[in-house]
């Protein structure tokens, strides 16, 4: 698995500045990492001047599984205090739809049980600026 040590800091003093080890599945993958760390370097600050579909694709999303976690957890009456638990998470995207996984269930001192179960929820609906998150929530599909 290839992998990079880079040297942290201002200064390029070896003793005085932190290092950090990071491996990648694959050397295409830190070629690519190492190009936006050569981008960056001199730079402390960063904007983004021009979003993309995909950026205002996470910013709609996250609230919709936000909605999604806390449902599900309404519904199989479990609480994150007895050991209930629910992660929805976006795993891709085509060109109307939208593709999630939701993995819930309880750990506790019995064990553990969980459930994955797969959605999807149309682009128009995930975009939409008429619906709340739990509305959009209540329209997701099983995949």
């Amino acid at each position: 698995m290839p992998s990079v040590t880079i040297r942290w800091g201002s200064t390029a003093l070896a003793d005085e500045e932190p290092t950090n080890t990071i491996s990648f599945p694959t050397q295409a993958e830190l070629d690519a990492y190492l190009k936006g760390v050569n981008d960056m370097d001199g730079w402390l600050y960063y904007e983004v001047l021009e979003e993309d579909k995909t950026n205002s694709l996470f910013e709609k999303l996250t609230p919709i599984l936000e909605a999604f976690e806390m449902v599900t957890l309404n519904n199989t009456g479990m609480s994150y205090y007895n050991g209930g638990f629910a992660k929805a998470e976006y795993d891709y995207h085509e060109d109307e739809e939208v593709f999630v996984t939701l993995l819930w269930g309880v750990c506790n001192e019995d064990g553990k049980t969980e459930h994955t179960e797969h959605y999807r929820l149309a682009m128009d609906v995930v975009m939409s600026e008429d619906l709340t998150p739990l509305e959009k929530q209540r329209k997701f599909e099983g995949a």
